[in-house]
């Protein structure tokens, strides 16, 4: 009888011996464990005096950067989910654990600097700490990288578990500002930033001269044009080079009066331009810059070894006879064509009075 309750006692200590065992086991494995970290959210320092608004683009801004200062390292690659921040901009990165029995998160490292629990955000809680860096002046890629993750179990500190990505990337772009609006010679009004990008605002000419828009002005690239830039000036011509990836709506209108016949590098519509951003459909795509050449007081189109007058440019007071030829730097081009709309005054109007020098073969 005796041995059967010293059996029975020992069976009772092995099992509590177990239990205890595997409480401590079970304690030692719901340490938090930290999981990762990413960026939330940024938050701009407001400048009222810059809008750049949707003209401006993260794919405009890379471009130019790299062409500036090749030293400087940008992501390229704007499918890639990347991070990115302007100088000066409040970072506020998520920081996530896996902690059931919500243990308080005392402290951790990041990028070396010790940021304690009285220092996280509002809304912070034991499994998503909340904290707020700055991006600092310094353009291109930074990394953060947290460590040393403390937390509090009753009296003592001790070590998270580590189990996710340590570090992010983060791009931090060039802070966008107006540095300058500079009105030309030829009577158009540009934006100038410190990327190196421009804006086209508005085009003051009114006594029908063409508007051939620049790739760059001062060195900086022309990438947009503002809503309604021609609503004051009504050339007859517009060239819109390659580089202007954004145009806003109604850019060029006037409705009967329109009188203006747009020429367009890029092949087809880009992306970035909205729908209506024209009144007129007067356009003709993919037409490079050394292929448009004004001869007298019309532009012409130069083929390969022939020419076709797209637009007439002149006042319109007396009959216009289109030459047999044109001399280009030297070379002579038969003109071979004349556009539909070359001759046309307005949508409404008709026609300038022209003839031929010689039939058109």
């Amino acid at each position: 009888m005796k041995k059967r309750k010293s059996v029975r006692l020992i069976a009772l200590f092995a099992v509590f011996m177990l239990m205890v065992i595997f409480a401590g086991c079970t304690n030692n494995t719901q340490a938090p464990v930290y999981e990762g970290m990413e960026v939330a959210e940024t938050v701009a320092k407001k400048d009222e005096s810059v809008s750049f608004r949707s003209l401006e683009t993260a794919a405009a801004q890379t471009t130019v950067m790299k062409q500036q200062s090749p030293d400087i390292t940008l992501t390229d690659n704007l499918e890639e989910p990347v991070y990115s921040a302007e100088q000066g901009d409040d970072i506020l990165l998520h920081i996530h654990f896996f902690n059931p029995k919500e243990f308080e998160i005392l402290s951790f490292t990041l990028n070396g600097s010790k940021f304690n629990s009285y220092m996280f955000e509002q809304g912070s809680t034991t499994e998503l700490i909340i904290l707020k860096v700055n991006a600092g002046e310094n353009v291109g890629s930074r990394e953060y990288t947290i460590d040393g993750i403390k937390y509090v179990d009753g009296t003592k500190i001790k070590n998270a578990v580590i189990a996710g990505e340590q570090t992010i990337e983060i791009n931090i772009r060039l802070k966008l500002a107006l540095t300058e609006t500079l009105t030309t010679e030829d009577g158009f009004i540009f934006d100038l930033y410190n990327n190196g990008t421009a804006i086209l605002k508005e085009f003051q000419k009114t006594d029908g001269s063409a508007a051939i828009i620049p790739e760059k002005v001062k060195g900086c690239t022309v990438i947009a044009i503002e809503s309604q830039a021609f609503s004051f000036g009504y050339p007859r011509s517009i060239y819109i080079p390659a580089s202007v990836i954004r145009i806003d709506k109604d850019v060029v209108w006037g409705g009967g009066e329109m009188r203006c016949m747009i020429f367009v590098e890029a092949e087809s519509q880009p992306s970035g331009w909205v729908e209506h951003w024209s009144w007129t459909d007067n356009i003709v795509w993919n037409v490079k810059p050394e292929t448009l050449v004004k001869v007298g007081e019309a532009r012409y189109l130069l083929l390969e070894n022939t020419a076709s007058l797209a637009r007439y440019e002149g006042e319109g007071d007396s009959l216009f006879i289109v030459p047999k030829t044109i001399n280009v730097d030297g070379k002579v081009y038969p003109v071979t064509s004349v556009g539909e709309k070359a001759f046309m005054i307005s949508c409404s109007s008709g026609n300038y009075p022209y003839q031929f020098e010689a039939p058109i073969e």
